[in-house]
Protein backbone atom coordinates (compact mmCIF):
# COMPACT_ATOMS: atom_id res chain seq x y z
CA UNK A 1 0.00 0.00 0.00
CA UNK A 2 1.44 3.37 -1.07
CA UNK A 3 0.26 5.15 2.09
CA UNK A 4 2.01 2.64 4.36
CA UNK A 5 5.24 2.99 2.38
CA UNK A 6 5.03 6.76 2.72
CA UNK A 7 4.38 6.54 6.47
CA UNK A 8 7.17 3.96 6.78
CA UNK A 9 9.65 6.28 5.05
CA UNK A 10 8.49 9.06 7.36
CA UNK A 11 9.12 6.85 10.38
CA UNK A 12 12.66 6.14 9.16
CA UNK A 13 13.24 9.88 8.65
CA UNK A 14 11.95 10.57 12.14
CA UNK A 15 14.28 8.02 13.72
CA UNK A 16 17.38 9.81 12.36
CA UNK A 17 16.27 13.33 13.21
CA UNK A 18 19.16 14.66 15.31
CA UNK A 19 16.93 16.71 17.63
CA UNK A 20 14.22 14.05 17.89
CA UNK A 21 13.93 14.36 21.67
CA UNK A 22 13.35 18.10 21.48
CA UNK A 23 10.78 17.80 18.69
CA UNK A 24 8.85 15.15 20.61
CA UNK A 25 8.99 17.26 23.77
CA UNK A 26 7.41 20.14 21.84
CA UNK A 27 4.74 17.83 20.44
CA UNK A 28 3.85 16.58 23.93
CA UNK A 29 2.70 20.12 24.78
CA UNK A 30 0.58 20.39 21.65
CA UNK A 31 -3.02 19.10 21.30
CA UNK A 32 -2.83 15.99 19.13
CA UNK A 33 -5.36 17.34 16.66
CA UNK A 34 -2.93 20.18 15.94
CA UNK A 35 -0.05 17.81 15.21
CA UNK A 36 0.20 17.78 11.45
CA UNK A 37 2.28 17.88 8.34
CA UNK A 38 4.12 21.09 9.26
CA UNK A 39 6.22 19.46 12.00
CA UNK A 40 9.88 19.75 10.93
CA UNK A 41 11.44 16.35 10.25
CA UNK A 42 8.21 14.43 10.86
CA UNK A 43 6.00 15.88 8.14
CA UNK A 44 6.33 12.83 5.86
CA UNK A 45 5.31 10.53 8.71
CA UNK A 46 2.19 12.50 9.64
CA UNK A 47 1.24 13.00 5.98
CA UNK A 48 1.47 9.23 5.45
CA UNK A 49 -0.58 8.53 8.59
CA UNK A 50 -3.24 10.99 7.46
CA UNK A 51 -3.44 9.26 4.08
CA UNK A 52 -3.99 5.85 5.71
CA UNK A 53 -7.42 6.88 6.95
CA UNK A 54 -9.01 9.35 9.31
CA UNK A 55 -10.76 6.67 11.39
CA UNK A 56 -7.55 5.25 12.81
CA UNK A 57 -4.96 7.96 12.25
CA UNK A 58 -5.49 9.49 15.72
CA UNK A 59 -4.50 6.24 17.45
CA UNK A 60 -1.72 5.56 14.97
CA UNK A 61 -0.24 9.00 15.65
CA UNK A 62 -0.18 8.28 19.38
CA UNK A 63 1.46 4.88 18.89
CA UNK A 64 4.00 6.20 16.35
CA UNK A 65 4.96 9.01 18.74
CA UNK A 66 5.38 6.55 21.63
CA UNK A 67 7.57 4.39 19.39
CA UNK A 68 9.71 7.42 18.53
CA UNK A 69 9.88 8.52 22.18
CA UNK A 70 11.44 5.17 23.05
CA UNK A 71 13.76 5.27 20.02
CA UNK A 72 14.87 8.79 20.96
CA UNK A 73 16.67 7.37 24.03
CA UNK A 74 19.23 5.93 21.60
CA UNK A 75 22.24 8.14 20.76
CA UNK A 76 22.01 9.78 17.33
CA UNK A 77 24.74 7.59 15.82
CA UNK A 78 22.91 4.45 16.99
CA UNK A 79 19.65 5.68 15.45
CA UNK A 80 21.50 6.45 12.23
CA UNK A 81 22.96 2.93 12.28
CA UNK A 82 19.46 1.48 12.82
CA UNK A 83 18.04 3.30 9.81
CA UNK A 84 20.98 2.24 7.64
CA UNK A 85 20.26 -1.31 8.69
CA UNK A 86 16.51 -1.19 8.08
CA UNK A 87 16.75 0.63 4.75
CA UNK A 88 19.07 -2.07 3.41
CA UNK A 89 16.85 -4.89 4.68
CA UNK A 90 13.37 -6.16 3.90
CA UNK A 91 10.74 -8.19 5.72
CA UNK A 92 9.27 -10.79 3.36
CA UNK A 93 9.73 -8.44 0.41
CA UNK A 94 8.30 -5.47 2.32
CA UNK A 95 10.38 -2.41 3.17
CA UNK A 96 11.40 -2.50 6.82
CA UNK A 97 9.91 0.94 7.49
CA UNK A 98 6.58 -0.21 6.03
CA UNK A 99 6.72 -3.30 8.22
CA UNK A 100 7.30 -1.18 11.33
CA UNK A 101 4.44 1.24 10.66
CA UNK A 102 2.12 -1.70 9.82
CA UNK A 103 3.13 -3.40 13.09
CA UNK A 104 2.53 -0.21 15.06
CA UNK A 105 -0.85 0.18 13.36
CA UNK A 106 -1.87 -3.35 14.46
CA UNK A 107 -0.93 -2.82 18.11
CA UNK A 108 -4.07 -2.26 20.15
CA UNK A 109 -2.10 -0.37 22.82
CA UNK A 110 0.76 2.13 22.57
CA UNK A 111 2.76 0.15 25.15
CA UNK A 112 3.21 -2.61 22.57
CA UNK A 113 4.76 -0.08 20.18
CA UNK A 114 7.22 0.81 22.94
CA UNK A 115 8.16 -2.87 23.18
CA UNK A 116 8.71 -2.91 19.40
CA UNK A 117 11.06 0.08 19.70
CA UNK A 118 13.08 -1.84 22.31
CA UNK A 119 13.31 -4.77 19.90
CA UNK A 120 14.70 -2.36 17.31
CA UNK A 121 17.41 -1.37 19.81
CA UNK A 122 18.39 -5.03 20.18
CA UNK A 123 18.33 -5.41 16.40
CA UNK A 124 20.63 -2.41 15.88
CA UNK A 125 23.14 -3.86 18.37
CA UNK A 126 23.07 -7.22 16.63
CA UNK A 127 21.64 -8.96 19.72
CA UNK A 128 18.70 -10.31 17.71
CA UNK A 129 18.17 -11.02 14.03
CA UNK A 130 15.45 -9.89 11.65
CA UNK A 131 13.58 -13.19 11.99
CA UNK A 132 13.72 -12.87 15.78
CA UNK A 133 12.30 -9.34 15.63
CA UNK A 134 9.36 -10.49 13.50
CA UNK A 135 8.62 -13.49 15.74
CA UNK A 136 8.88 -11.44 18.92
CA UNK A 137 6.61 -8.72 17.59
CA UNK A 138 4.06 -11.41 16.65
CA UNK A 139 4.25 -12.66 20.25
CA UNK A 140 3.67 -9.14 21.53
CA UNK A 141 0.78 -8.73 19.09
CA UNK A 142 -0.95 -11.93 20.22
CA UNK A 143 -0.49 -11.66 23.99
CA UNK A 144 -2.90 -9.71 26.17
CA UNK A 145 -1.20 -6.56 27.44
CA UNK A 146 -2.54 -7.14 30.97
CA UNK A 147 -0.87 -10.57 31.05
CA UNK A 148 2.44 -8.98 30.01
CA UNK A 149 2.13 -6.25 32.65
CA UNK A 150 1.39 -8.78 35.41
CA UNK A 151 4.36 -10.86 34.25
CA UNK A 152 6.57 -7.78 34.65
CA UNK A 153 5.00 -6.86 38.00
CA UNK A 154 5.24 -10.25 39.72
CA UNK A 155 8.43 -11.51 37.99
CA UNK A 156 7.03 -14.99 37.41
CA UNK A 157 5.49 -16.91 34.54
CA UNK A 158 2.03 -18.45 34.96
CA UNK A 159 2.21 -22.10 36.08
CA UNK A 160 -1.38 -23.37 36.05
CA UNK A 161 -3.16 -24.67 32.96
CA UNK A 162 -6.32 -23.16 34.43
CA UNK A 163 -4.75 -19.74 33.96
CA UNK A 164 -5.64 -18.19 30.58
CA UNK A 165 -2.28 -16.40 30.56
CA UNK A 166 -0.51 -19.78 30.85
CA UNK A 167 -2.25 -21.14 27.77
CA UNK A 168 -1.62 -17.92 25.84
CA UNK A 169 2.08 -17.92 26.74
CA UNK A 170 2.34 -21.59 25.77
CA UNK A 171 0.50 -21.19 22.44
CA UNK A 172 2.67 -18.22 21.45
CA UNK A 173 6.01 -19.86 22.27
CA UNK A 174 6.86 -17.75 25.32
CA UNK A 175 7.05 -20.81 27.58
CA UNK A 176 7.55 -24.51 27.06
CA UNK A 177 6.85 -27.63 29.12
CA UNK A 178 9.31 -30.34 30.02
CA UNK A 179 8.02 -33.86 30.70
CA UNK A 180 8.94 -36.92 32.69
CA UNK A 181 7.69 -40.34 31.51
CA UNK A 182 6.71 -43.19 33.84
CA UNK A 183 5.93 -46.75 32.72
CA UNK A 184 2.78 -47.99 34.45
CA UNK A 185 2.00 -51.74 34.79
CA UNK A 186 3.91 -55.01 35.30
CA UNK A 187 3.98 -58.65 34.33
CA UNK A 188 3.09 -60.20 37.72
CA UNK A 189 3.68 -63.79 36.51
CA UNK A 190 7.34 -63.18 35.69
CA UNK A 191 7.68 -60.32 38.13
CA UNK A 192 9.06 -58.16 35.34
CA UNK A 193 8.09 -54.72 34.21
CA UNK A 194 6.28 -54.55 30.92
CA UNK A 195 4.99 -51.61 28.96
CA UNK A 196 1.30 -51.38 29.70
CA UNK A 197 0.88 -47.64 29.76
CA UNK A 198 3.05 -44.57 29.59
CA UNK A 199 2.17 -41.72 31.88
CA UNK A 200 3.39 -38.22 31.08
CA UNK A 201 4.06 -35.85 33.93
CA UNK A 202 4.93 -32.20 33.50
CA UNK A 203 7.92 -31.55 35.70
CA UNK A 204 8.83 -28.03 34.65
CA UNK A 205 7.54 -25.01 32.78
CA UNK A 206 10.24 -22.63 31.61
CA UNK A 207 10.84 -19.72 29.28
CA UNK A 208 11.87 -20.42 25.71
CA UNK A 209 14.84 -18.51 24.30
CA UNK A 210 12.53 -15.99 22.62
CA UNK A 211 10.51 -15.87 25.84
CA UNK A 212 13.66 -14.81 27.68
CA UNK A 213 14.23 -12.05 25.12
CA UNK A 214 10.64 -10.87 25.52
CA UNK A 215 11.04 -10.75 29.30
CA UNK A 216 14.13 -8.53 28.87
CA UNK A 217 12.07 -6.30 26.55
CA UNK A 218 9.30 -6.02 29.12
CA UNK A 219 11.78 -5.17 31.90
CA UNK A 220 13.75 -2.86 29.57
CA UNK A 221 17.01 -4.65 30.26
CA UNK A 222 19.96 -5.74 28.13
CA UNK A 223 20.06 -9.35 26.97
CA UNK A 224 22.29 -11.72 28.91
CA UNK A 225 25.19 -13.36 27.08
CA UNK A 226 23.67 -16.87 27.17
CA UNK A 227 20.49 -15.71 25.44
CA UNK A 228 22.49 -13.86 22.76
CA UNK A 229 24.61 -16.96 22.16
CA UNK A 230 21.52 -19.19 21.85
CA UNK A 231 19.96 -16.77 19.35
CA UNK A 232 23.19 -16.64 17.34
CA UNK A 233 23.48 -20.44 17.23
CA UNK A 234 19.83 -20.76 16.18
CA UNK A 235 20.29 -18.20 13.39
CA UNK A 236 23.43 -19.96 12.13
CA UNK A 237 21.56 -23.26 12.09
CA UNK A 238 18.59 -21.71 10.25
CA UNK A 239 20.87 -20.06 7.67
CA UNK A 240 22.76 -23.32 7.07
CA UNK A 241 19.48 -25.18 6.48
CA UNK A 242 18.36 -22.56 3.95
CA UNK A 243 21.68 -22.77 2.09
CA UNK A 244 21.49 -26.56 2.09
Amino acid sequence: MKELEQAGEGLEAGIVKDDLKEVLADLSNMPLQEVGENIPGLSVLFKGIKAIGSIRNYQLQIKAMEFLHEISTMPFEKRKSLVEKITSDTIYGQKFGSYLISAIDRHEFAQKSIYLARLCKYYERGDIFKTDLVKLNTMIDNLHLQDIIEWQKYHRIPKSEKDTAYNSFLANGVIMREYDFNLIGSDSKNNRSSLVNRQERIIKTRLTTLGSVLYSVVKDEDLDELTKRLLYNHEQSRTSEEEY
